[in-house]
């Protein structure tokens, strides 16, 4: 089994704006940009994610790119957004199960709006904790 790629900010920040083009966010991209430009500070000293988190992180990255690219269907997107939630749960980290668990609503309920405002905390929430 192969460890999970590390995630960067950019590279979360980009699977997100990704995955709002892809059901017509512009608005939410345009936020993105300025979290992702405002929010570049130095990081000296913010604690490394635990492990929960990491894991949550690092397959948040992989389901948004590919939900992006129209990869999966609605199901499957719930049925990953699951595993991340599975993954948060164990997470002390800030933000990280509570956004998570927001996701997961939002796709149940179909409402894309809240979806994507989850998202974006919960990548916020990850870049914290990843440089």
């Amino acid at each position: 089994m192969t460890a999970a790629p590390t995630p960067s900010r950019a590279h979360l920040t980009l699977a997100l704006i990704k995955a709002a083009l892809g059901i017509g966010g512009l608005l939410l991209v345009v936020v993105l940009v300025v979290i992702a430009v405002v929010g570049g500070h130095d990081k000296a000293g913010t604690a490394k994610a635990d492990g929960g988190a990491y894991l949550a992180c690092s397959k948040a990255v992989s389901v948004l790119d590919d939900a992006s690219r129209g990869l999966l269907t609605d199901a499957e997107l719930r049925t990953k957004m699951q595993g991340i939630y599975a993954d948060a749960q164990v997470s002390s980290d800030p933000g990280i199960a509570s956004n998570a668990q927001a996701m997961l609503a939002a796709l149940t309920a179909g409402d894309s709006d809240s979806f994507t405002t989850a998202a974006s905390a919960f990548v916020d929430a990850c870049n914290k904790l990843i440089p």
